[in-house]
């Protein structure tokens, strides 16, 4: 592959000023800022389904204000600080292609307006973010340009008009993501105010004019797609096979969830095995297996997230499942469970803290702490999901079990399923992403790699 013409288009657009030309080039890129972090990455992370922010403050704010935005995906920030788009390009090599990532979004420009290394022509910015675009299209990474965030000033250096340079910028990001088939996301539209800055005091403070405030980043992490750029459309579970054949034109493939199940699972943990058991925990449980090269639908119970949430609405008047968890983390359901060394001295190998009757301690007592109710709620729905988990994994004949959906997500859950797996020497699969696992395998399902 000849990235040479990439070469030449950096050299002719950085913008060489003798304050710059002094510094050495690692330097005035910062390149070694995010080095640790990217050899940790490349040596213990396998890059699945990975996506990197490229950018200045505004990306790097983003991770330090919406963590929850960051958190258990495999999204990279690699935002510095003050950068304009010949300090990013410099470094892209380092930050997003060593990294192979799936997916690039870049959002970069407006320190160049600002002038913060030095003066630099529009049309060189632009020029910079294409190049960054083809370096990325080349190496096989799908391509996200985001419009320059509105700016009425700069704080740090007033009276440079910024607004009317955005947009003329933007119009040609815009222009050239279609041309080359790239997405282009329009946050300018979504926060612009009528004088062309960022709306005060909705997405950024009187004070700054430019940073987002935790509503702005709330904005920006609604990705919408254009309805242009979506081909097709796949959907899978539920009441899904009641959705029309089109979309606005667009073609509807209806997936079968069995099918979904399985695939997602593969994506997600690259699986190479013969014969496999994937349990998804989702509103209910389902059991699917992968034997002689086909997904098969073991079963499923109607035990699962629906009925924590419902149970816990009913009993705690409370149905969010992550303050259900957090409550949980708090009680102990042992107040309220019995184990098996509290009924019987011996019973074989099974351990004395094993769970012998779930919420029997309630029948003796009015007075039970929510707190103590939540933890047994959810380790109960976890040792239910777990049975059925080891169950399926014997019948099969695999020491192993891939979870996905959203249930396996809380950690009380988890711990009750993991309790009920090592009873039969079972050994439970979590990986980051897997609440995600049934849309990518219905996409996978259109072009199967298994």
């Amino acid at each position: 592959m000849n990235l040479k013409p990439h070469l030449i288009i950096i050299l002719l657009y950085l913008p060489f000023t003798q304050e710059i030309n002094s510094q050495d080039w690692n330097t005035f890129a910062n390149t070694m800022l995010y080095n640790k972090a990217n050899l940790e990455l490349k040596l213990h992370t396998e890059a699945k389904n990975r996506v990197v922010f490229m950018g200045n403050s505004i990306t790097e704010g983003w991770i330090q204000m919406r963590p929850e935005f960051f958190n258990n995906r495999d999204y990279v920030n690699r935002g510095i600080g003050g950068q304009t788009t010949p300090q990013m390009l410099l470094r892209f090599r380092e930050d997003v292609i060593n990294l192979n990532p799936s997916v690039v979004i870049i959002l970069a420009g407006t320190n160049d307006i600002a002038g913060n290394s030095g003066y630099i022509s529009l049309e060189s910015v632009i020029d910079n973010i294409k190049s960054m675009s083809e370096i990325a299209n080349a190496n096989g990474i799908k391509v996200i340009i985001s419009s320059i965030l509105p700016a009425i000033d700069y704080p740090w250096k007033p009276g440079l008009d910024p607004a009317p340079k955005i947009i003329k910028i933007n119009k040609a990001l815009k222009a050239y993501s279609k041309k080359n088939n790239f997405i282009y996301l329009d946050y300018f539209s979504a926060m612009v105010d009528d004088k062309g800055g960022l709306k005060v005091p909705e997405y950024t403070a009187a004070s700054d004019l430019v940073h987002p405030n935790k509503k702005g980043y709330e904005v920006m992490e609604k990705l919408d797609l254009p309805i242009a750029e979506i081909k097709s459309i796949s959907v899978t579970g539920g009441k899904s096979s009641d959705i029309p054949n089109l979309y606005n034109s667009i073609h509807v493939s209806k997936v079968n969830e069995v099918q979904a199940i399985g695939c997602g699972a593969k994506q997600i943990y690259d699986i190479n095995e013969d014969s496999f058991v994937v349990v998804s925990a989702g509103t209910g449980t389902a059991c699917v297996s992968y034997q002689n090269g086909e997904f098969h639908h073991l079963g499923g119970i109607s035990v699962g997230g629906g009925t924590l949430q419902g149970l816990s609405s009913l009993i705690l008047k409370e149905g969010d499942a992550d303050k259900i968890e957090e409550s949980a983390q708090k009680g102990n359901k042992n107040n309220i469970d019995d184990l098996i060394g509290d009924v019987v001295n011996d019973i074989g190998s099974l351990h004395p803290d094993i769970t012998a009757s779930n919420f029997v301690k309630a029948k003796r007592s009015n007075d039970l702490n929510n707190n103590d109710i939540a933890a047994s709620l959810t380790n109960m729905t976890g040792e239910v999901i777990g049975t059925i988990s080891y169950l399926n994994a014997l019948l099969v004949g695999v020491d192993r079990v891939y979870f996905i959906g959203r249930t396996s997500l809380l950690d009380s859950v988890r711990d009750g399923i993991d309790k009920r797996l090592k009873l039969a020497g079972v050994t439970g699969k979590y990986k980051a992403n897997r609440e995600f696992a049934n849309a990518i395998g219905a996409l996978a399902y259109l072009k199967p790699k298994i």
